[in-house]
């Protein structure tokens, strides 16, 4: 812009000092045209859809934002200018300024509610903003070079159904007799999930409050699901999703199963008293020395006496070890312990001796658990004060993960221990009534055991997280 020495004079134009002659040239740079756009709720951003496959969101509340920069840097007032059209209603709404003076390199926003449904597209260009001689004006950049498309979607999709040719459903889990118990424990079993809405995206279970479990479909397509009961009574629950994350209301189904037979079972009350009559049937017992009792504590049970003789045993390794989960039970009556030192009742053995038992400590007259690290001495052991001559029911499970052995006495927990390093395995088997020393006999008592049950949970034959008692009746 070129002035006058003085722009009231107007004779002022009309004189020329090359001496004092100069001319003031003021500009603003063109902004820089926006390479994108951004998309976000009041929880999280989300991408740009296109025209065909429009970005899903779950609020009609959104807020537009653009980029803004200038090569003039921190002397621009940039603003983000939105073009905004509802594709559903073909509508075109007029061009509308963001955040205003916003620092170059920051973002302009503008927040917009949305129809519920409709698919919407916009995009953006930058104003630079600048007054001079009282007059405010911008220069623009281009738009964006392409559209954001997304579609607002707050509507629920409608509970899935869900039913099964394996379990019977019970009216509740509070009145459980109502129905039939089918299947068992720890085996799968097969459920058919389905829901009417075409925008269901994937459908979510979980078993009895455990962590959910996601099955992808589309368009709402039906969807089957293997279920492994963890218990007698058991409560599934489904809900499906929507591309845009909306959760449907939760399907119940409760169902009732057997509970699950042993891997491993010595009863005591057939012709032959050491057969295994568990699901496997192939680790039988050579109860030596030890006798059928019609005293048993569930029909006949197993008497031992200390000093008889060779002391009752598998003759084949169970399979039980300290690398997988595992739960063992049964009842035991202590008669007579040991003279001066544990009494071993149930124990799995290997070459090192006892790496795993059930006992009875006479320095504190309890009854409970004992457990030995391989190939070491040390050994750790849990238990509560319990009667001689009576039955007690003793329970313990494995967990290989936390490597921690959970003692149970008469259903109930008592105790805990925790191998401190990678624990046994065990290779040779059980033994009853003894425990075992460098191959020979040791810690022999008298007394009684019935209902010996061992479940083997190998990961490779099957599949279960957590390790279980048996029920205690």
């Amino acid at each position: 812009m070129i002035r006058a020495r003085d722009e009231g004079d107007k004779i002022a134009w009309k004189q020329f000092d090359d001496n004092e002659a100069n001319i003031q040239v003021t500009y603003v740079a063109y902004p820089a045209t926006p390479t994108g756009v951004t998309l976000k709720t009041a929880n999280a951003y989300y991408p740009c859809g296109s025209v065909s496959a429009p970005t899903l969101i779950p609020s009609t509340t959104v807020t537009l934002g653009v980029r803004v920069s200038s090569a003039d840097g921190a002397s621009a007032s940039l603003r983000g200018v939105f073009a905004r059209a509802d594709a559903s209603a073909s509508k075109t709404y007029p061009d509308t300024s963001g955040t205003t003076n916003v620092a170059n390199g920051g973002t302009s926003t503008l927040t917009w509610t949305v129809a519920n449904g409709h698919v919407i597209r916009f995009r953006a260009k930058v104003w630079s903003v600048y007054t001079y001689d009282g007059v405010t004006d911008y220069v623009e950049s281009g738009y964006s070079p392409t559209w954001c498309y997304f579609k607002a979607d707050i509507t629920a999709p409608p509970p899935p159904k869900v039913t099964t040719t394996a379990f019977e459903e019970c009216a509740s889990a509070e009145d459980p007799d109502v129905c039939t118990a089918m299947g068992e424990s720890g085996t799968a079993g097969t459920f058919a999930v389905s829901t009417p809405a075409t925008d269901a995206v994937s459908y979510r279970w979980s078993l009895n409050g455990s962590a959910a479990v996601t099955v992808a479909t589309s368009g709402g397509a039906a969807r089957t699901i293997s279920v492994t009961p963890s218990g007698v009574m058991n409560t599934l629950s489904v809900w499906s999703a929507d591309g845009a994350g909306n959760l449907s209301l939760k399907t119940t189904f409760v169902f009732k199963v057997n509970p699950r037979s042993p891997d491993v079972q010595w009863s005591f009350d057939s012709d032959d008293p050491g057969a295994d009559t568990g699901r496997e049937q192939d680790t039988p017992l050579d109860v030596g020395s030890a006798t059928a009792s019609d005293l048993g504590r569930v029909g006949k049970g197993l008497r031992f006496t200390s000093g008889a003789g060779a002391p009752a045993e598998t003759t084949a390794s169970t399979g039980v070890s300290a690398t997988t989960a595992f739960t063992v039970g049964a009842w035991v009556r202590l008669d007579t312990p040991a003279q001066g030192t544990t009494t071993t009742l149930l124990s799995a053995t290997d070459s090192t001796g006892n790496v795993f038992e059930f006992g009875y400590e006479p320095s504190t007259n309890k009854l409970g658990l004992r457990g030995a690290v391989r190939r070491r001495p040390s050994r750790r052991s849990a238990g509560e004060r319990q009667p001689l001559h009576v039955w007690t029911h003793l329970a313990a499970t494995f967990d290989p993960a936390s490597k921690t052995l959970s003692l149970y006495i008469n259903g109930r927990f008592a105790k805990s221990l925790v191998y401190p390093t990678a624990a046994w395995l065990n290779r040779t088997g059980w033994r009853i009534g003894c425990g075992r020393v460098d191959g020979n006999p040791s810690s022999c008592g008298t007394g009684m055991i019935d209902e010996v049950n061992l479940y083997r949970l190998d990961p490779q034959r099957r599949r279960d997280p957590q390790p279980r008692r048996p029920d205690v009746g």
